[in-house]
């Protein structure tokens, strides 16, 4: 929760150096759920139930996950947010992933540090961690990308942490690892990846482009601070 304000409050010490109030306000007013619903959930959240919280929202990501891949196999016919080439129907990839990042993190962590787990449970949570890493490749949320690396480094780091070097080098190895895979056998991620290698090239000449936008957004946030 404490995150949630600081957060919230970004974007309120935002309109001090803000060229267009009207649109800041709006843009505070999107974020009203980290200051307004998170607080009310944090007064009824029971700590005795983090582990049903934890496994409704993994269920909700396998339900999503399961009409990902059923459009994505074209067993059904896209719907929403969804294309065959990039089969996030609920929400845009670029929140998808994110989510999906997040509970491969949870998903990892229980496989890695709960005792004792039964055998059938274990199978069944690495079958999902599985088929979410898989379904991480076949959408095309970047951030969320990042974010699933990151989560590998840091369960690393967690479950090597009497060895800081040994947690680096294993890390390393399974990210480059995964990246070779993924642009090995996803055509996706590789078009992904080389777009961002494009828009680097092509910044000077034209910043016009996904990855040019967030550089010259950051640009301007310094310059304006």
């Amino acid at each position: 929760m404490l995150a949630s304000i600081a957060f919230f409050c970004m974007h309120i010490l935002g309109l001090a150096w803000t060229e267009d109030l009207e649109w800041g306000l709006h843009i505070v007013h999107k974020m009203w759920y980290f200051i307004g619903l998170l607080p009310i959930l944090f007064t009824i959240v029971r700590k005795e139930y983090i582990t049903k919280y934890i496994s409704a929202f993994l269920l909700a990501i396998t339900i999503t996950e399961i009409f990902s891949y059923l459009v994505w196999f074209e067993v059904i016919a896209p719907f929403k947010n969804a294309t065959v080439s990039n089969p996030t129907p609920f929400m845009s990839h670029i929140s998808y992933n994110p989510f999906l990042a997040f509970a491969i993190y949870l998903t990892l962590y229980k496989l890695l540090f709960e005792r004792p787990m039964t055998p059938w449970l274990r199978t069944i949570l690495t079958f999902f961690v599985i088929s979410m890493i898989f379904n991480m490749f076949i959408t095309g949320g970047r951030a969320g990308q990042v974010m699933f690396f990151a989560s590998i480094a840091i369960l690393t780091f967690q479950f090597f942490r009497d060895s800081q070097v040994k947690a680096t080098i294993i890390s390393a190895i399974l990210i480059a690892v995964i990246c070779f895979a993924g642009w090995s056998y996803s055509p996706l991620f590789k078009m992904r990846i080389k777009q961002v290698s494009y828009d680097l090239t092509l910044f000077t000449t034209n910043p016009n482009t996904s990855v040019g936008h967030r550089m010259i957004f950051a640009k301007n946030t310094f310059d304006m601070i």
